[in-house]
């Protein structure tokens, strides 16, 4: 059986440590850890997280351990992006 993947924004990895949404971000987090679901985070987020705090970026860096799969930004992306805006 194929695990979901669950695509993760930086508010997401953030939200583990902001008081509003840490509960339900910690708990996504654990569902990572016990391969309940696979993150799925962007090249965007990967170059957003940049210049995060030291503990958010550790743990993005946790999650690409995980086997974070990590989307690209292609041309298919870009046109796709443009045609929304």
């Amino acid at each position: 059986m194929k695990i979901q993947r669950v695509y993760l924004d930086t508010s997401v990895i953030g939200g583990c440590f902001d008081t509003e949404f840490s509960l339900w971000s910690n708990a996504l987090m654990q569902d990572f850890r016990d391969s309940t679901f696979k993150p799925l985070v962007s090249e965007v987020a990967e170059r957003e997280l940049e210049n995060a705090p030291e503990v958010v970026q550790r743990l993005y860096a946790e999650l690409l351990i995980m086997g974070a799969d990590i989307l690209r930004v292609d041309t298919a992306a870009i046109q796709l992006a443009d045609e929304y805006q």
